[in-house]
């Protein structure tokens, strides 16, 4: 089975990547940037990254609590079919 990745996961790994890009052509010498430019850009691109991991899991999160309300309203469903089967034992014995 394949797992289904989010925009935002994707988005996450992608600008991991081009900090890990922007490192190396910096590195060989290959960008020569003002200061400005030098730290701004990975910044930059971490910043959008913390936030997009941010984001998964803030839809991960709503994912869960929409489940988790679910079960809740089948707990409470069964609750009240197990109160009338009790009600119901309680009237057979009465007879």
């Amino acid at each position: 089975m394949t797992k289904k990745h989010s925009f935002w996961e994707i988005s996450f790994y992608i600008s991991l990547l081009l900090i890990l890009i922007w490192l190396i052509l910096k590195m060989t010498g290959i960008i020569n940037t003002p200061p400005l430019l030098e730290y701004g850009f990975p910044i930059l691109s971490a910043l959008y990254a913390f936030f997009a991991i941010y984001r998964d899991l803030l839809d991960r999160i709503a994912r869960i609590s929409r489940s988790l309300i679910k079960v809740f309203m089948k707990v409470e469903c069964h609750d009240k079919n197990i109160a009338e089967i009790k009600e119901n034992l309680r009237l057979l014995r009465k007879k």
